[in-house]
């Protein structure tokens, strides 16, 4: 009896193995246009360090094309003038996209975003705080540089 039990366990681990083994983890509503992927875009170059942590956020989203006529994104990325606090950054993003082939902006306008962090006596510390704030504010920038570039792209390409 022990052997028809035992043999009637594994016949059944194995096939909830080779059930599981079917899965895959990939996100089921997975669409490219919510990647941003459809997008053959040229980047403007980055003249310091936190819009070049822009670009490259922009970069990993979007298909970076050698392409001349694809739309070219410029983003200028400067400490903002909103000062929400003492412990606080803000940075300001100049979003340009110039359409196809041509001189024609497509798209030109400003961004914010913000981030806080946490001081004390020490002032390398809080060099070290303010500054790894101010790339948290650059990568909240980037995402909101790239909705705004799938809303600017995604009306572009309903109106034609």
């Amino acid at each position: 009896m022990s052997v028809i039990r035992w043999l009637h366990v594994n016949i059944v681990n194995i096939l909830l193995l080779s059930l599981v083994s079917a899965c895959s983890f990939s996100p089921l509503y997975q669409n490219t246009s919510q990647t941003g992927s459809r997008y053959e875009l040229v980047f403007g170059s980055p003249k310091n360090r936190l819009e070049q942590i822009v670009y490259q956020d922009l970069i990993a989203r979007f298909k970076r094309s050698g392409n001349p006529l694809a739309h070219t994104v410029t983003v200028v990325v400067s400490s903002g003038n909103l000062t929400p606090g003492n412990n606080s950054v803000a940075l300001k993003g100049i979003l340009t996209i110039t359409r196809a082939g041509s001189s024609d902006i497509l798209f030109k306008g400003t961004r914010t975003a913000s981030a806080t962090y946490v001081s004390n006596a020490q002032s390398a510390a809080n060099q070290q705080s303010a500054n790894a704030a101010n790339e948290q504010a650059a990568h909240q920038l980037a995402e909101t540089l790239r909705l705004t570039i799938l809303g600017v792209l995604g009306a572009d390409n309903f109106g034609q």
